[in-house]
């Protein structure tokens, strides 16, 4: 599975994984997915760090994982990976025998070829693979414009991007949603302080057909 966050993540189910194909994710936009007692089991853990537990609040990794559905023996990939916060939770949640792979590169911020990208994403998943897709919400119709001065794209261009790359969109959750975010104001971790974890952010699935 391949995991793309800007708000931090992404992840694309392997085309040579060997494990069981994962469950499929309810489309259910309206509600917020509820978190399993092992996502909530792997939060609690008492090892993780004080920096990442301060994080929880606004990132909601139980649910998260939940969304997922990641299960020991998966690959995971994950894009923008950051200081490591989602990694280290994947690797948890595929632990015993899972494998996850994280790296760095803003995509719009530095010109990346988001076309080339998802296309490439698509050849190395298998059949089924998922590609589950988090970022924060630009307003509608603002395209990537905004990229550079608020840190936010438009939940229709991804849609568009990636099912222009072959991938059937599976479902969403509304569990990292704000309604209230006025969309207006810079949400990169040192520009937004206090308001940190508190945009509206979309969350989406893409399967291989």
């Amino acid at each position: 599975m391949w995991v793309r966050v800007a708000v931090g993540l992404l992840v694309v189910g392997c085309a040579a994984c060997a494990e069981p194909a994962p469950a499929k994710v309810p489309a259910r936009e309206g509600a917020p997915i509820f978190a399993s007692t092992e996502a909530r089991a792997i939060v609690d853990a008492p090892d993780r760090t004080a920096e990442d537990r301060q994080l929880d609040s606004g990132r909601r990794p139980a649910e998260l994982l939940t969304f997922l559905g990641i299960r020991p023996h998966m690959r995971v990939g994950e894009l923008m990976a950051g200081a490591g916060y989602t990694a280290e939770l994947l690797a948890r949640a595929s632990a015993p025998g899972g494998v996850v792979y994280a790296e760095n590169h803003d995509l719009v911020w530095m010109g990346v070829d988001r076309r080339r990208m998802n296309a490439a994403v698509f050849v190395a998943l298998r059949k089924g693979g998922r590609y589950a897709v988090i970022d924060h919400s630009a307003a509608p119709g603002a395209g990537t414009t905004v990229a550079h001065t608020l840190h936010r794209i438009d939940e229709a261009v991804v849609r568009t991007e990636v099912q222009q790359a072959g991938f059937v969109l599976e479902g969403g959750d509304s569990f990292l949603r704000n309604p209230s975010d006025t969309r207006d104001w810079n949400d990169s971790p040192p520009s937004s302080a206090a308001r940190r974890g508190t945009s509206d952010r979309f969350a989406l699935v893409f399967r291989k057909p």
